[in-house]
Formats: C-alpha cells, structure tokens, sequence
C-alpha cells in the first residue's frame, strides 16, 4: 500500500507539472481495427457485460514509463465497469505495478451523471528494469468490461456513452515519459455504443462422415451465419477449427483432425458473435483416427518437352500436417519414346539417410491392361534411427519430392498436341509393395488399399498419373537456331554455317531445325535461310513471313580449267546471295 501510495503521489506531480513534451500516445476506448482502420462501433445488448478494448499507439520515440487510463461512463448508459472483469496484458503484466484501481468515482471528480474507474500502472519502481509501453503500431493492450442498464427502450439506439474519466487524486488520462519529465500528449478517441436486439449466429448443417478414408478434411466445411452482420468465432471440443473465409455476418470452415485420436465422442462445435452463442450443434458417435484422410502423390498433368532434350520433371507430395517418415513410388512410362537419363531428390529430402533408385524394377508388364513397360521405383527412409537425428519432414502441400530427368526421342512426325502418359504402377493386389506413404512412427501407412482393408492404421494413397506433352512447331522461336532464346544473334548464324558446311558435327534437333527455317520457306536450314540470317543481322533485311521462291534458274558448272583442277561456277539472271554445293566424289582427294 506504501508503495502504491507513492507512486500515486509522484504521478500526481507529474500531472501537475503539465505537459511539454511534444510526442503523442493516441488511445483508443471500443471498437475494432481492420489495419489502420477502426470501427468505431460497440454493439451490445441491455442488461449485459460488454468489452471495451483499449488500443495504443506511441510517437517515435515516445517510452511510457508510467500510465493513468481513467474511462468515464455515462450512468443513464451503463452502471457499472466490474473490477474483476477487467484484464490488462504485455506490458502492464511485467510492470512493478499495474491493476485496474478499487474506486468507481462519481461526480465529483466527474461531471455528472458519469463515474469512472481508472487503471494505472508504473513500469519500475525498484529492482531491476522492465519493458516500457511502446507500440508504434496500433496494439491492443487493455479491456474495460463495462456493463448495461436494463432499459429496453434503448434497444435500436446508437449513444455516446463514453469519454475520459477524472480521478480524485490523479486527474485525467496521462503517459509519462522515462526520466520523470512532464511526459506525452494523450489524445483519446472512444467509440460509440450501439444497443442491438441481436440475433444469436446459426451454426449450418454439419456433415462428418464415418470415416475420413480417401477424403480431406476440408471436404466437410460448414457454414456460420449472423443476421446481425456481427464477427463470428467457432470452436470444437475436439480437433482445430480452420477458417476458409470469414467477413461480417458469416464464416465458412472446417474441423481438422490431424493427429486427433478419439473414439466414440461426442463433437460439439460452438460459435458466437461476441455477444450471444449459437445453439450448439453435437455430433454423437465421433470417431477419428487422427490422420489425414488422404496423401496425394502428384505428376505434371501437361509437361511441356521438346523431341530430342532432356528435362526434369518433379513428382510432388502434399500430406497435410503428417510428418512423412519414408515412402516408394513406382513410375512406368513407354520406352519406345522416353528414356529416363536421371533421379534426383529435391531440397525437401536432402537431409533424408536412404535413398535408392531401381531403374528396372521387376514389374508385371501389361499389369493393369494397357499398362507400359518401362518402370523405376524410387525408396525412402528419412531417419534410421543411427543415433543422427534427421530433419523431420512435414507441411509438404504440393512440394516436390523427387524429380525425373526424361529425354524425349527425336522426331518430326508426332501429332500436334501429342500426350505420352506417365503413371504410377498399380498392378493389385499388393499395390502397397510398389507405392506406399508412411509417417515418422512407420505405424501409420497411406496405400491405394487403405481405404478397403479395414485396418485403422491405413487411410488412402491418391496417386494421380501426369502427362508429357510434345511441343510442336508453333512453340518454336524462329531464328533462335542455337536456342538460347535470343533468336537473330551472330550464335544463331554461326551455328546454321557449321551445320551447312558439316552436319555430323554439328548436328541440329528438331527444335533447331524448325527454329533455322528463317525464310520460312518450309526447307529447314538451308543456304537461303543463312543467307537471310546473315541480312537481319546486319540490318539489310527484318524478320518477316514466309518467302516465295523466285521461279529462275541457276546453272552450276565445274569444267575442268588449263591445270586439270574444276572451277565450280553459279550464275543466274538473279544476283546470288550464296551457294551451297555438295559433290560426290571417290577416289580422289577433294582441296582447296
């Protein structure tokens, strides 16, 4: 008591002091914030306890060592700010002192027909120092609790029933600063209290299915409505309650029970708007297993790939919030056009301790009918429990796990728009032996089965099969012949004339081949499209549109001259921008 007192007697003189400092601590009495943006609204009902949160925001700079928050009422409004009620949190709570005073005043020190009740704090008044109050952002730090007269003709009425109080010994709101000075600014805002008849939210239908093999969680949502447009909250006696949406007057989600083991419970979710809670609704006979209803092993569905180039194509894992303690994953494919040229693991396994990659896994061929004969299994152990932890594996949600460099057979004639599958091998029974899903504990196994064999200790392996898709000629960048992505480079012409002039060495794809048609003349890298590559790059000529082939003649010769050598000539009636000539030849040795 001595030392409350004191501190009583000391702020007392601060305020007396005044105030020169010239930083602020704005207070907020009610409402919300969204933000920076409050509402400026208290909805409640006659006759009820109601909450005021208090919210604060500090100037650069400004260290409040010492508080006084004294919040009036206005008694034809509200009768009461229960003591007990009230609540105070970080920093107050590592402060030497801080409670929400004993004393509800009335007039005087108020204005009357008004009390108050004041909360105040100091930060240090002997030991060791203690965090000051400083929040540059708008921070909720108190909650006054106020309560209601019982007047039903207030119902429908928007009032101020708010402002700052008076205390007797202390006076009004004061911050003081952290060395004793005159201390900051307060500048309080208070919000408006609004009597509302209000309507209870409605808790929606909510179906739980008997078992959550082969689902998500998120498949069973239900709905929260409030006809007051009021926030709702939702909570359940088992599981977590996750939020998809949630705006004024409703609120969409869901109960997941990961890692949630009950059996035979009842499930009760509950929701309110802050002032009255719904009729709760009870599911009897709950039971969950506490896994996830399915793991989803996933391949691209349309993975881009030139014939002729290699890629990596990524095999993705999403598995909720189990921690995954291994798994193998059996891919087949169509040799005739792919070949597999590598496995990798991704980042997520990098700390894993086995993994091992079979490119020719003994498969059933033709098992199941159509299936391809070309498979590789992929196997993982996380941690082997050799005494060198590794690092769990949890919150995959379409993370790549493993990735395949694949390689595309060369060819001009695929089909436009042309597919090649790439599946996971399910030949039953026994599919578990080829792809399978387990956590940490090696307990708990995901397998295309685990919805069918009646075992708790399985649930559902979705595997969803990918595709390659073949590019065609309209993915071609023309004039990018060394496919660098640059088309119409010095690259591009250099690489076309090493072509020309030897096609064993320098060889072109498919891809490079369509990309050297530069007159779009349809005859791919010829001495015409050098020709025009060499005057775009000059500047002489710029990209365009296919070109018509001049209908004149070109006459080439190779008479022997007086030494006994041939001089091979061109001429035409048309100026020859190049040539390109191959002779057949045997016996001899062709120079310069």
């Amino acid at each position: 008591m001595e030392r409350k007192a004191w501190g009583l007697l000391f702020l007392a003189l601060v305020l007396m002091m005044g105030v020169a400092n010239g930083q602020v601590v704005e207070v907020w009495y009610g409402g919300s914030f969204t933000g920076t943006v409050w509402h400026d609204t208290i909805k409640g009902k006659i006759n009820a306890n109601l909450d005021v949160p208090t919210y604060i925001r500090c100037d650069e700079g400004a260290y409040v060592a010492d508080v006084h928050f004294p919040l009036g009422v206005r008694d034809i409004y509200i009768d009461a700010i229960p003591r007990d009620l009230c609540t105070y949190g970080y920093p107050f709570n590592a402060w030497d002192d801080a409670s929400f005073l004993i004393t509800f005043e009335g007039s005087p020190p108020n204005i009357a027909g008004w009390h108050s009740r004041s909360f105040l704090g100091f930060c240090d008044l002997a030991g060791g120092p203690n965090p000051y109050l400083y929040f540059t952002d708008i921070t909720q730090v108190l909650n006054f609790k106020i309560h209601t007269v019982d007047n039903s003709s207030l119902i429908g009425q928007t009032v101020t029933a708010l402002r700052n109080g008076v205390s007797s010994t202390l006076g009004g709101p004061a911050c003081g600063d952290t060395v004793g000075g005159p201390g900051f600014t307060v500048v309080t805002h208070f919000a408006y209290l609004l009597f509302s008849a209000n309507s209870a939210p409605v808790i929606g239908t909510i179906n739980m299915p008997s078992d959550f093999c082969g689902h998500s969680y998120s498949e069973y949502a239900f709905d929260v409505t409030d006809a007051d447009l009021n926030n709702i909250t939702v909570t359940s006696n088992y599981g977590t309650v996750v939020t998809i949406s949630s705006a004024p007057g409703s609120w969409r989600g869901y109960i997941d029970f990961s890692g949630v083991v009950v059996n035979n419970v009842t499930l009760v979710v509950n929701a309110t708007d802050g002032t009255d809670p719904a009729t709760p609704v009870s599911i009897p006979n709950f039971s969950s297993n506490g896994m996830i209803g399915s793991i989803i092993a996933d391949l691209n569905d349309s993975f881009p790939m030139w014939p002729g180039y290699e890629e990596w194509m990524p095999i993705t894992l999403s598995a909720g919030n189990t921690c995954i303690g291994g798994f193998n994953f059996t891919i087949v494919y169509d040799p005739s056009v792919l070949q597999v040229i590598s496995v990798r693991k991704e980042d997520v396994l990098m700390g894993g301790e086995y993994w091992y990659v079979n490119y020719h896994p003994a498969i059933n061929i033709n098992c199941p009918p159509g299936s391809p004969s070309g498979a590789l299994k992929v196997t993982f152990i996380n941690d082997l429990n050799n005494q060198i932890p590794a690092t769990p594996i949890c919150g995959l949600n379409n993370t790549p796990i493993f990735s395949i460099k694949w390689y595309v057979n060369p060819d001009f004639n695929y089909p436009t728009n042309f597919c090649i599958p790439i599946c996971f091998y399910t030949c039953e029974p026994n599919n578990y032996n080829w792809n399978a899903v387990t956590d940490i504990t090696g307990m708990n196994v995901w397998k295309t089965e685990g919805c069918i064999d009646g075992l708790n200790s399985t649930n559902f392996l979705d595997l969803r099969c990918g595709n390659i898709k073949i590019q065609s000629v309209g993915n071609v960048i023309r004039g990018d012949v060394n496919h660098n992505f640059t088309p119409y480079e010095i690259g591009d012409a250099v690489l076309l004339a090493n072509y020309l002039m030897d096609p064993s060495t320098y060889p072109l794809d498919p891809w490079q081949m369509h990309a050297a048609d530069i007159n779009g003349d349809r005859i791919y890298a010829s001495i015409a499209d050098l020709i025009m590559l060499i005057n775009i790059i000059n500047n002489d000529v710029t990209p365009g549109g296919r070109l018509n082939p001049l209908d004149i003649p070109v006459t080439i010769s190779m008479p022997a001259n007086a030494s006994g050598n041939m001089d091979v000539t061109v001429s035409s009636s048309s100026a020859i921008g190049g040539a390109l000539v191959r002779i057949n030849h045997a016996g001899v040795e062709l120079g310069t």
